[in-house]
């Protein structure tokens, strides 16, 4: 009940519902979502509802990672624009689909011998992206790739994560009242 107050419920239904658990209406969640950024709280239901939100996503960010090139003078001719879209579509992939290791399934310890590491994702429990795949996606040698490329996908998922965290933090306001400092 204390969630709902903070929530500033409306309505509480209590019909239907086992054990007196009262129902959020969708006013209710609105309530509580208020002023959380767009982008953060669509690649927070994107991470939910896996690729359905995908093309809303990926219109909603790119605009944003052009903006982020121009902020940190990336030479943004129509090639490269075309890459930081390619490579918008690598970074949201990676982020809304599972990574967890096939092999493993996230243990991070083979099933053959469990005192040992996955040989698969090398006890990391994520799968594997490797490097010159993303530069044959985007085009480009692997050297361009190490020089240019990588720094920016770590861009590109700061951006991302610091959305996705915006959208996290306003929500549990609207939860739960300020964070104590």
């Amino acid at each position: 009940m204390q969630l709902l107050t903070r929530l500033n419920a409306g309505t509480i239904n209590l019909e239907g519902v086992s054990g007196g658990i009262p129902e959020l209406t969708t006013s209710d969640i609105a309530a509580a979502l208020a002023g959380t950024n767009k982008a953060g709280l669509k690649l927070l239901i994107g991470q939910i509802c896996g690729m359905s939100e995908y093309k809303a996503l990926y219109e909603l960010f790119l605009p944003e990672v052009h903006r982020l090139g121009l902020r940190l003078k990336w030479r943004l001719d129509k090639p490269t624009q075309a890459r930081a879209g390619k490579l918008l579509h690598i970074v949201l992939s990676e982020s809304i689909l599972s990574r967890k290791c096939p092999s493993c399934h996230g243990t991070e310890y083979s099933f053959i011998n469990p005192a040992e590491y996955c040989p698969t994702c090398k006890g990391t429990g994520l799968t594997q992206n490797f490097d010159y795949l993303k530069a044959k996606i985007l085009e480009i040698s692997d050297r361009a790739w190490r020089k240019t490329w990588r720094e920016r996908e770590k861009d590109i998922q700061a951006l991302l994560d610091r959305r996705a965290y915006q959208a996290k933090r306003k929500i549990i306001i609207n939860l739960y009242g300020e964070l104590d400092a």
